[in-house]
């Protein structure tokens, strides 16, 4: 993220924490306002941020992952990753444990035996 952007999302946060909880929320407050188009938007920010991830996914499988193990770890680390931010999209409230554990149950738990799992579980007790 780039530091003008972590800047205006900061920025138009203080301006309403309880308006702004969401970085959906501050998109969805600009379109409404028709300042979405605007270039330095956050909603602008946000879609470019979103391009350079993707960019970034796609340069990354094909330079880096030369052989079937290595494109089928990173994309299943992808569909991780996807799957833990549509999770919490569709349920904002949710806590960030809980969406961490079903995208992991749902995505990777499948492929991982019992010490995979373990150290899993350690790994997100001590990170959250």
């Amino acid at each position: 993220m780039t530091p003008q952007l972590a800047q205006r999302l900061s920025s138009r946060r203080l301006e309403d924490p309880q308006r702004y909880t969401l970085l959906t929320d501050m998109a969805a407050a600009e379109k409404a306002a028709g300042q979405h188009v605007a270039s330095d938007s956050c909603a602008k920010g946000l879609l470019w941020l979103v391009r350079c991830v993707r960019a970034a996914w796609k340069s990354a499988l094909s330079n880096c992952c030369h052989t079937a193990s290595q494109r089928c770890v990173a994309r299943r680390a992808m569909t991780l990753m996807v799957e833990l931010v549509s999770s919490l999209l569709q349920r904002p409230k949710e806590e960030l444990h809980a969406a961490i554990k079903q995208a992991y149950a749902k995505v990777l738990q499948p492929y991982h035996g019992w010490i995979a799992y373990a150290a899993f579980q350690v790994r997100l007790r001590d990170a959250c």
